[in-house]
């Protein structure tokens, strides 16, 4: 992922660079796989998000978890995805940035 809008994306390094958005069950081997354990791989942070479906209107913790922590990857599924493209925020939020 690139730090920088417009710039071509970068592979994964190890070190710490990126931060990962744990927003998928862990019990499960998609979650467990592509946001703990490569997180930790990788030297890199991990937000938790232990219930996505939080805040009002739903998902509004995950935004802000995104937003304060400046997350760069996040594995997910495509109900997740639609959650982040169709809550009423992200227009607030994009317009700041």
């Amino acid at each position: 992922m690139s730090p920088n809008p417009g710039e071509p994306p970068q592979q994964v390094a190890p070190g710490g660079v990126h931060t990962y958005l744990g927003v998928l069950p862990w019990y499960h081997s998609f979650g467990l796989t592509l946001a703990m354990l490569w997180s930790c791989y990788t030297a890199s942070k991990l937000v938790c998000i232990p219930d996505p479906r939080a805040g009002n209107p739903p998902f509004t913790e995950v935004l802000k978890a995104v937003e304060k922590h400046k997350v760069t990857i996040m594995a997910a599924v495509p109900t997740i995805y639609s959650a982040f493209v169709n809550h009423p925020s992200l227009t607030n939020l994009i317009s700041r940035h």
